[in-house]
């Protein structure tokens, strides 16, 4: 008897544990994309202001 309980209350855990990682796949893809970009942008804006601050010289 307490092997069929431990067996549902581990087939439970199991699925909760699924449920809950595909929800946050997405969120997590997200943030590592909002992430990313944050330091491309933040990589490529210094290029951006001396491109524009060297064409104001000519």
């Amino acid at each position: 008897m307490l092997h069929n309980l431990a067996r549902h209350h581990s087939e439970t855990t199991l699925a909760l544990a699924d449920n809950l990682a595909s929800l946050l796949e997405p969120a997590l893809l997200i943030i590592t994309g909002l992430i990313i970009g944050t330091l491309v942008v933040a990589m490529y804006l210094p290029i951006f202001h001396l491109g524009d601050a060297m064409s104001g010289m000519g």
